[in-house]
């Protein structure tokens, strides 16, 4: 994974964390970027972060 696919999965995770109003900490980010990456391939990650910018 190279550090545009790490930013993506970043971006999507925050922007998750946001929208549901829930604390952003670093427990809560990691945990949100774990259930991307079962969720989401590199490929299909850097498609979501171009559709959700």
């Amino acid at each position: 994974m190279d550090n545009r696919e790490a930013t993506a999965y970043a971006r999507i995770a925050l922007l998750n964390l946001i929208e549901n109003k829930i604390e952003v900490t670093p427990d809560t980010l990691l945990y949100e970027m774990n259930e991307l990456f079962d969720i989401y391939s590199e490929e299909a990650i850097k498609k979501e972060a171009l559709f959700r910018l």
